[in-house]
């Protein structure tokens, strides 16, 4: 695990920091939503489990734990499930989990007080990849408690009788309550005990002894027994909860709240009273310490456990509003959209339209963080939506005001006329002061804008990456447009989008950098490779846009660090921020697949309702994604069935949809070659070079023909027309040689397997030996940890055709390793028998 997952989690498992191999620092501050805290917590199970040996984890009393502790509670029994939580590579028990979930809970107070218990036991009884095995433990019967009451009193059983038939008529036997009304049956001298006549009790005066209901009402009754102060610190423990530690008691230490009792003893109406007392003491010394940022989130959660109707004061209403409105804010930089939903909706509730006219700033900044929540937020009320949207554009009074707003409601359009979003971006843009005359663009006229902004771009990058951050708010505000503009024109496959990127470049070199400078110079690169057949050029303005990634902000993640990972993780920071979620899980897919991210996040925050051609571009991603992790398959969001990718496929083709039918081929031929499937390989090989126009498909023809000249070597050893495969592949080995001039960390290790691969299909043994080796060996150190376990495979496959078995065993165990290390734990190896 990494150090900043492991301080995270010390933050709730403090005994943890013992365990650690070097000092932890807790942030002071390590907010994250329900998936980043699940996702620490399985990265434990597995830390634990690495050790082989079987795990049993105990949860007691959960008919007491809140909704958050059940989903985690819910989230760890179905991941135990997957394959890697066997702590088995391989074998018979590689799919056999090492965890066993063991949980206790009163059904009748579950039923009761807790139905969410009730309804976590029904969703994992009907999860078909976790057993369950329920036991119920019901009381003790008359004999069997006589007997505990005999020996305990030292009374033969027939004296005992009587009076085991009382208690056993007013607990039914639950020992907790037997023990409880045996311990007050004492303490009132109810049962006596003397030298002379033993044991003595009142039978009449035991049946009218009250006995309690639930075991919560058994402590109350012992909290009662407490002194003031004790009954005080308990009471503002439970209110806190896990928040508690030294910095939030020395926050509170001011706090007089000795005319309270135990917070679950007090009349409903006075513990609104004292959460306000609370809330009030700890924003007002919180913020007079400068570290209300700090404690926001649990500020905020003891107001909104304040019913509305309790607050009365109209100052405090202002107060708690506003409250809301900074804790919805930092909710989404986590991000945490169901959060930020919830207190955007706590702030509106607390206010009224007459607030309009006496605090508008407020309520339009309330109603602004409502809208990108709402949007970002899936199975969001798009009716709701829609209301915020048009409060915030009656409201506002200039652009500045509805600018956030307005680039919510373009998105949302995009979902459903893309041309109308194209529409309202140009309206936006005029109105910044940069606007475009689309209908005026022809294919020539944007091929000279490419050229004309191409060339004077200086060559120098170092100049571009030393340029200042851009301040115009305009020029802000017309770069935010003009990027999802750009996108919208690359789904229409429209020349036009040559323009558009062509701008954005010039005003980042007119005015500055900003957050859209890199996305702006790494598509003008792709625009300068493909358009002008410059490839060049297309590199160094690539290498500009990875230079200007690294002064802009990261996201504070998991992910590994590899060389083109700066763009992609701020492109995903960027799609959040903006409530562009589209554009967000798209840059995580590339992480994913092309990178070789560990984790599959895809996996994670894939399954969003908002997202645009979701069966096209989305689920074929998803569904090999799934195919590779060997996790059950799933409808996406808003589909209602599950489609196969060659179900897909040919939905596509049918609807001569292009960029979508590239993309699932792109997607196929890697899970093929990867799955060792390579009849489907070379069908996807064929269909590629029979159907799609390879001019334009510069970048991804990389993807394409890496996998198929590994697919034509397989062939030409399998004697399937050798001499056309092995000379497709050599001229595959030769243009990915010619391409690491521009980029050797991205090509190397794609030219040395394939070079490897011909090797051994025409009988250079040694030469296939030492070009293995030193493919696998460039791909770890760049970081392609996918391609650098696909290496070791063939190598592997190689060694086992020379009779090499020790060899082969050890490559393809290296392979399995590294397929671990991506994710990818369903990936078998045909033919291969694994030696103890």
């Amino acid at each position: 695990m990494q150090t900043q997952e492991i301080a995270a989690l010390v933050k709730h498992v403090p005994f943890l920091k013992k365990y650690a191999n070097s000092p932890i620092h807790t942030p002071n501050d390590p907010e994250m939503n329900e998936e980043q805290m699940h996702h620490l917590f399985s990265q434990l199970l597995r830390v634990l489990l690495a050790s082989r040996q079987p795990i049993a984890l105990f949860f007691d009393d959960i008919q007491w734990a809140d909704a958050a502790s059940l989903d985690l509670f819910l989230a760890l029994a179905k991941a135990s499930r997957e394959p890697d939580f066997s702590g088995e590579s391989s074998g018979k028990n590689k799919n056999k989990s090492r965890v066993l979930f063991l949980c206790s809970y009163r059904e009748n107070e579950a039923k009761d007080n807790n139905p969410l218990v009730m309804k976590m036991m029904e969703e994992l009884q009907n999860t078909t990849s976790v057993e369950t095995t329920t036991v119920p433990v019901g009381g003790f019967d008359s004999d069997t408690l006589n007997k505990i009451i005999s020996e305990s009193l030292c009374l033969p059983l027939r004296r005992t009788k009587p009076l085991t038939d009382i208690i056993m008529n007013k607990t039914d036997g639950i020992i907790i309550h037997v023990i409880e009304l045996i311990e007050r049956l004492t303490m009132e001298n109810i049962l006596t005990h003397s030298l002379i006549k033993g044991w003595e009790w009142d039978s009449e005066t035991i049946e009218s002894c009250p006995i309690s209901e639930s075991v919560a009402e058994l402590f109350s009754f012992k909290l009662k027994t407490l002194s003031e102060d004790a009954l005080l610190g308990l009471q503002v423990c439970a209110i806190l909860g896990t928040h508690i530690d030294q910095r939030i008691i020395n926050l509170l230490k001011d706090y007089d709240g000795k005319d309270s009792a135990a917070f679950d003893l007090i009349p409903k109406g006075n513990q609104s009273q004292l959460l306000q007392k609370l809330a009030a003491a700890l924003i007002e010394n919180a913020t007079a310490a400068n570290e209300i940022e700090l404690v926001i989130f649990l500020a905020v959660d003891l107001i909104n456990r304040i019913k509305s109707c309790h607050v009365t004061d109209k100052n405090e209403r202002v107060l708690y509003a506003t409250m809301n409105l900074k804790a919805g804010k930092k909710a989404l930089t986590i991000p945490d959209f169901h959060s930020a939903v919830r207190y955007a909706e706590s702030a509106i509730s607390l206010l009224n339209d007459g607030h309009w006219k006496t605090h508008r700033d407020l309520m339009l900044s309330i109603y602004q963080i409502s809208v990108v929540a709402l949007y970002s937020c899936s199975g969001s009320d798009q009716t709701v939506l829609n209301e915020r949207i048009q409060v915030v554009l009656t409201h506002a009074s200039d652009l500045d005001e509805e600018f956030a707003t307005r680039f919510v409601w373009i998105k949302l359009l995009s979902v459903t006329s893309t041309q109308t979003a194209i529409d309202e971006c140009h309206k936006l843009l005029e109105r910044l002061g940069e606007p475009i005359d689309s209908s005026n663009i022809s294919p020539s006229s944007a091929g000279a804008e490419i050229v004309r902004v191409k060339d004077y771009v200086p060559k120098d990058v170092q100049d571009i990456t030393k340029l200042p951050q851009m301040i115009d708010g305009n020029k802000l505000k017309a770069m935010k447009i003009l990027a999802p503009l750009s996108q919208f024109y690359h789904m229409k496959r429209s020349f036009k989008n040559g323009v558009t990127i062509s701008r954005m470049v010039e005003i980042s070199l007119a005015f500055g950098c900003c957050d859209e400078s890199p996305f702006a110079f790494a598509t003008f690169s792709a625009a300068v490779a493909c358009m002008l057949n410059d490839i060049d050029s297309g590199c160094n303005f690539a290498r500009v846009a990875l230079e200007l990634s690294k002064s802009q902000p990261k996201l504070n993640g998991m992910l590994p660090r590899v060389s083109t990972m700066d763009p992609l993780v701020h492109g995903i920071r960027l799609g959040f921020a903006y409530g562009d979620i589209e554009f967000a899980v798209g840059n995580v897919l590339v992480v994913n697949l092309l990178l070789g991210e560990k984790e599959f996040l895809a996996l994670k925050i894939a399954d969003c309702g908002r997202i645009r051609n979701v069966q096209y571009y989305l689920t074929p991603i998803y569904n090999s994604l799934r195919k590779l992790k060997g996790v059950e398959p799933k409808v996406l969001t808003p589909l209602n069935t599950i489609l196969s990718n060659q179900e897909l496929l040919d939905l596509t083709l049918e609807e001569s949809n292009e960029l979508d039918f590239e993309m699932q081929l792109m997607i196929e031929i890697t899970t093929a070659v990867i799955l060792r499937d390579m009849e489907r390989a070379q069908r996807i090989s064929v269909i590629v070079k029979e159907q799609v126009n390879r001019e334009r498909l510069l970048f991804s023809l990389i993807i394409f023909d890496f996998f198929t000249a590994i697919t034509d070597c397989y062939l030409a050893r399998q004697n399937r027309n050798h001499t056309t495969h092995i000379m497709e592949a050599k001229d595959i080995r030769d243009w990915l040689e010619n391409l690491m001039c521009h980029s050797t960390w991205n090509f190397e290790n794609k030219y040395l397997l394939v070079k490897a691969e011909c090797h051994y299909t025409e009988g250079e043994f040694d030469k296939a030996a030492e070009s293995y080796k030193a493919s696998v060996t460039t791909a770890k150190k760049h970081k392609f940890v996918h391609e650098e376990a696909l290496g070791y495979e063939l190598a592997g496959y190689f060694y086992k055709d020379q009779g090499d078995e020790t060899k082969a065993q050890e490559m393809f165990k290296q392979a399995q390793i590294a397929y671990g290390k991506w994710g990818a734990n369903a990936k078998t190896f045909p033919g291969v028998q694994f030696h103890s």
